[in-house]
């Protein structure tokens, strides 16, 4: 049996503002026989049921199924309509194809950088190390090891100034020495203090990547160092086909900011805590109170290399920051001698845990001695055991 495919009966691509406000192409095609006028009709069919749609409703089945009952009514049969939506650049017109997620972009065509609802922002970039310059330092950090694949992506980021002022009482659990042994002591201190914090909010979804937390402070460190320019058109249109377009708007990452640097607040006074006293078991703080100010956001594109590299017999990856040349996380294979080093740990780990659990059986004790002594010691020659076998180790 044969199957013929259907033909194209009409063609069209309409520029639309949807109900909320994002400018985009709508391409329809529809599928039988051509008739007269279907064109036209199809163009004016999708340019009213689109405005009249939010964005997310352009896709799936209902929209389509519009599109087909209103070309019934004006009498025209067609086997099925086929839609694709696109951006439409506000300054060159040119279609531009994002992911569902994405609310800012730069357009590879003319380099105008914004949002989806055609308002233009501003930029900053940092120049990226050239590719030459990071397989030199892949090798270098490998011993020559051959490089598969150097990936370059500007990764966005939302970069506030703040200041936290913090009013916190906190209890103190430490030791201290009487003699040979150790006593446990508790002190409560409190104090207000202030800190001026430049924190940097990486500007997608899904914020997980290779490096991704030292690369945040990459960021930070390079902020502070050598604070990047804003782009021109021409230097934007150049690196668009390498940005990760950011999926959170300047407002929302406000509110996400606000929680956050409540949390690093709250690090802050436990470490200022901790810090007056020597040999600390632990730090409960029971009083809390910040006061957030933050300035608004910049939004920044910090080159990130990614990095897939071949050595003996084996496939590793590696991130660098494209701002300084600066080894996030790089995974390097373990050699021979360590991982027996490993495994004559894990055995001298568990020989140890078996002495220790033995004597604390021989004695008057509770038995909790043991008892905690042999999870810690069988967790940790467990743990030395595994990596011994692991391909990889982690350098950072």
């Amino acid at each position: 049996m044969i199957v013929l495919e259907s033909e194209i009966a009409a063609q069209t691509t309409v520029s639309v503002s949807t109900r909320d406000g994002r400018i985009v192409y709508i391409s329809a095609t529809a599928y039988g026989t051509p008739q007269p006028n279907l064109t036209d009709t199809l163009t004016r069919i999708i340019s009213d049921i689109g405005s009249r749609l939010d964005y997310w409703q352009l896709y799936g089945d209902k929209f389509r199924l519009q599109v087909l009952s209103e070309l019934s009514k004006y009498g025209y049969k067609v086997e099925n309509v086929e839609v694709a939506v696109s951006y439409r650049c506000p300054n060159c017109g040119a279609a531009i194809e994002l992911n569902p997620e994405a609310i800012i972009y730069v357009c590879k065509y003319c380099g105008w950088s914004g949002d989806i609802f055609g308002k233009n922002l501003k930029i900053y970039v940092w120049p990226t190390l050239p590719r030459q310059s990071v397989e030199q330092l892949v090798k270098r950090f490998t011993g020559g090891a051959k490089i598969v694949e150097a990936d370059l992506k500007y990764v966005p980021y939302w970069i506030f100034k703040a200041s936290i002022t913090v009013n916190y009482a906190a209890k103190v659990v430490y030791k201290v020495k009487r003699g040979k042994k150790y006593v446990r002591r508790e002190a409560n201190v409190g104090e207000k203090f202030e800190k001026e914090i430049v924190y940097p909010l990486v500007a997608r979804l899904n914020a997980e990547f290779y490096g991704d937390l030292e690369m945040q402070g990459n960021v930070e460190y390079n902020f502070r160092k050598k604070p990047p320019k804003e782009v021109t058109s021409e230097e934007a249109r150049s690196i668009a086909p390498y940005v990760l377009s950011p999926e959170i708007s300047r407002d929302e990452a406000k509110e996400i900011i606000v929680d956050e640097l409540e949390d690093v607040g709250l690090n802050i006074a436990k470490d200022r805590a901790k810090s007056r006293f020597s040999n600390v078991e632990s730090v409960h703080v029971y009083y809390y109170e910040p006061e957030i100010r933050v300035s608004d956001p910049i939004l920044v594109m910090a080159p990130y290399w990614f990095i897939i590299y071949k050595s003996k017999g084996g496939i590793y990856s590696g991130a660098f920051s494209g701002i300084d040349g600066d080894l996030l996380k790089l995974e390097v294979p373990i050699t021979p001698v360590e991982r027996l080093v490993r495994l004559l740990g894990a055995w001298l780990v568990a020989a140890l845990t078996g002495l220790g659990v033995e004597f604390f059986l021989n004695t008057s004790s509770s038995g909790k001695e043991s008892i905690v002594i042999a999870v810690i010691g069988l967790g940790s020659a467990l743990a030395l055991t595994k990596s011994a076998f692991s391909e990889a180790k982690v350098r950072r």
